[in-house]
């Protein structure tokens, strides 16, 4: 019989060194590439009902099946802004058609809507440049209208230059006109 003579184990080692310079280099990366988020980042003005303008003095006055007798709120606006959604012809926002209307008329803004509205921001340019006041813009789009799509219309009119866009209530796509 052989005799078995005692090998050492063979020790694992764990290159720590090498594991340790590429998690450093990686916070150095993130670190140097984080830029901070801007104040304007994700928020938009919008002016809401304040406390005082509430219907019930009380949680528990309010019914919430009971219908409302008010009547809409019309918001007066130098320019309106009707924005159309069908269910068929109609771009990545469900956007199908752009009218703006002042007081001298209506005036079609042509499609794609959502790839680029420069030519409604383009518009909306020329009418606050001979208005010479600041006006108010009115945006009215029917209930199948994308969220995303009134961004980017209301986007449009701040590039404009209009401060004051209100908003009216959704009206039936089947009374505008093309």
């Amino acid at each position: 019989m052989s005799k078995r003579t005692k090998e050492t184990p063979t020790e694992i080692t764990l290159p720590i060194t090498p594991m340790l310079d590429m998690s450093f280099q990686l916070l150095f990366f993130f670190i140097s590439t984080f830029k901070l988020p801007s104040g304007m980042e994700g928020s938009m003005d919008l002016s809401l009902p304040s406390e005082a303008t509430a219907a019930a003095d009380k949680l528990e006055n309010v019914n919430p099946k009971a219908s409302s007798s008010d009547d809409p709120v019309d918001l007066q606006a130098e320019i309106t802004i009707l924005v159309q959604t069908q269910a068929q012809g109609t771009d990545a926002d469900g956007i199908s058609m752009i009218n703006i209307e002042e007081r001298s008329g209506k005036t079609p803004v042509s499609p794609p809507y959502s790839k680029n509205l420069k030519e409604l921001s383009d518009k909306l340019t020329d009418i606050a440049s001979t208005g010479g006041v600041k006006q108010s813009v009115k945006i009215q789009g029917d209930s199948g209208l994308k969220w995303r799509g009134v961004v980017k219309v209301m986007d449009a009119c701040r590039n404009a230059g209009f401060e004051n866009i209100s908003f009216a209530q959704p009206g039936d796509y089947t009374t505008y006109t093309h």
